[in-house]
């Protein structure tokens, strides 16, 4: 049997580190997201779907992935939301999953940084 170490380094060890600093951007970036929601909630949806959309258009499944993240969420609470409410949750939800995929890739290009060329053969 697996310890839990081993199975979260499954899960997780091959992640690239992040800064104190990347992680600050994107609190930055999920707190203008949050007043772009309740200043134009319209056009700050529309972003998201566009960054799902582009996602999946160059790089496969990805953002069906994003998708498929966040519906078991969504369903738990289906019952107790408008469906305005549902939808607006739904857009928080995907946002934070984009901002986690923003972050790793800013790790991996933090990473890439400082790999010297002989390193990646």
């Amino acid at each position: 049997m697996q310890s839990q170490d081993q199975i979260f380094y499954r899960k997780y060890g091959l992640l690239p580190e992040v800064t104190e600093t990347m992680v600050e951007v994107l609190k930055n970036e999920a707190s203008e997201f949050a007043d772009y929601m309740r200043n134009s909630p319209d056009r700050a949806k529309k972003s998201v779907l566009a960054e799902i959309k582009w996602l999946r258009e160059h790089k496969d499944f990805l953002g069906s992935l994003v998708e498929a993240a966040v519906e078991p969420a969504l369903d738990l609470v289906s019952d107790r939301l408008t469906h305005a409410d549902w939808d607006e949750l739904r857009i928080y939800l995907l946002k934070g999953v984009l901002l986690a995929l923003q972050g790793i890739n800013l790790g991996l290009e933090r990473r890439e940084k400082y790999v010297q060329p002989a390193d990646r053969i």
